[in-house]
């Protein structure tokens, strides 16, 4: 179960009732996930205002549901292990996802998106 209270954000925040139902959506078919990009979620999301659904994210990170987080994409194209508050916090090394090398983070991207915490998990 995700931290995310949609109806409190719909209660408060109506002008984004567009946005608010496409993101529980789109948070009820991945309810396994943590952590998305802001790409991912537009390219999810076509029918919804790009802006309003970027200014309804920037309210679920004022609200405390999600939280900006960094990851780094391989060369390869995949996203590694760990997540990072900020930039700077990105180690110079990270093994591949099969942990078969390591990876040099200054030859790959470091991407940022938007992570949440399960709640109720027992």
């Amino acid at each position: 179960m995700s931290p995310i209270n949609f109806d409190i954000l719909q209660s408060e925040h109506p002008e984004f009732a567009a946005e608010w139902s496409a993101l529980r959506r789109w948070f009820d078919k991945n309810w396994r996930k943590r952590y998305v990009e802001l790409s991912v979620l537009l390219r999810a999301l076509p029918e919804v205002d790009r802006v309003g659904l970027i200014l309804a994210i920037q309210t679920m990170i004022d609200r405390g549901m999600l939280a900006t987080a960094y990851k780094v994409r391989s060369p390869s194209g995949d996203l590694l292990e760990g997540e990072f508050d900020q930039p700077d916090e990105v180690p110079d090394r990270l093994p591949e996802r099969d942990y078969s090398r390591y990876i040099d983070t200054d030859e790959a991207d470091i991407v940022s998106g938007y992570r949440w915490e399960p709640v109720g998990a027992k």
